[in-house]
């Protein structure tokens, strides 16, 4: 870290701000997806744009999800 943006330049998206809710999500919405067994989870790419990764879990495994 001694040249570029420094530690904690990014503040990570984590578990408590991604939600469960697909009551609305546009068609033309871009995603990364996670696949692991038979669990899926989509990371919308407007808010990763902010933070540039996720901190998340799929099932009990913990995931690093980048953009």
């Amino acid at each position: 870290f001694q040249f570029g943006l420094g530690r904690n330049a990014f503040t990570p998206l984590d578990d408590s701000y991604l939600s469960d809710d697909i009551g609305y999500v546009p068609q033309n919405l871009r995603v990364l997806g996670v696949v692991e067994n038979l669990q899926a989870q989509a990371y919308s790419i407007p808010r990763l744009r902010g933070h540039e990764i996720a901190n998340s879990k799929i099932g009990s495994k913990p995931i690093a999800v980048g953009f």
